[in-house]
């Protein structure tokens, strides 16, 4: 199944990453990445992987349509916001979509304590009607402390949580510390169907960073203000306008085989 197409990327290589971090530009830390796979009757598999961009701003679409069925594909990147939707009849998509950033505190004397507050918000859709399939969307926010540790939100078909979910964990950061406090976030959104049915999954995934401690100033390699300024938007809002015609032509096809 083009589910297991992509794995999840080697820890190892962060794990070296933040352990020579001191040594490194922090801006080397920071990257988005986009994955993309859709598969529809009588189709080869079309797949996309941007690679790792130092960049804040990545978006693609992959779309496959027969008389069978359809699969599309969208994801964007923007900054600490990652959104995308997956959508299909008859057919399997999916998408992956990474970010990293590192971060430094500054404002207080070296070497002061400073608490953070970091919060993984993922507001998501999935349904699944008809044949056997599954739909999902899975966040998955990393922590690069001593020990990783990840901050996970899921929803999908066998477990439904339609809506706005989030974890939050404390993180204490030293002042002035030379090696940069590292995050990582995976979305993956999936959808499987055979036969006649339809799966679908869209979200938007935001991380949200809050300062405790007063008088700190928090800065990241990437730049992104990571407070939360404004409320979460809906998914809708955030899938990029293209899917819209992508919908419009789904359901041009839906009458033409039912003529």
């Amino acid at each position: 199944m083009l589910s297991s197409c992509f794995n999840r990327r080697n820890w190892l290589v962060w794990s070296c990453a933040f352990a020579f971090s001191g040594i490194c530009p922090a801006a080397t830390l920071t990257f988005a990445q986009i994955q993309e796979s859709v598969l529809a009757p009588g189709h080869l598999s079309d797949i996309y992987d941007s690679g790792q961009l130092n960049q804040t701003l990545l978006t693609h679409q992959l779309g496959v349509f027969s008389t069978g069925g359809f699969a599309t594909s969208t994801g964007t990147i923007n900054g600490n916001d990652i959104s995308g939707m997956v959508s299909t009849q008859n057919g399997q998509a999916r998408m992956d979509a990474f970010w990293s950033d590192a971060f430094t505190v500054s404002g207080l004397p070296l070497g002061t304590p400073v608490e953070i507050l970091i919060t993984n918000s993922l507001t998501s859709h999935v349904s699944l009607t008809g044949g056997p399939g599954s739909a999902g969307a899975i966040s998955d926010l990393r922590l690069f402390l001593s020990n990783p540790l990840d901050l996970i939100l899921s929803n999908t078909e066998s477990n439904v949580v339609n809506g706005t979910q989030t974890i939050s964990h404390m993180v204490t950061l030293i002042s002035g510390a030379t090696a940069p406090f590292i995050i990582d976030e995976h979305l993956t959104l999936n959808a499987v169907v055979n036969l006649t049915g339809a799966a679908e999954a869209d979200a938007p995934n935001d991380i949200f960073i809050t300062v405790l401690t007063a008088g700190a100033v928090l800065h990241s390699a990437s730049g992104v203000d990571y407070s939360q300024t404004t409320a979460t938007p809906e998914p809708a809002t955030v899938v990029p306008v293209l899917m819209g015609l992508v919908g419009m032509a789904i359901r041009r096809m839906r009458r033409t085989a039912l003529r």
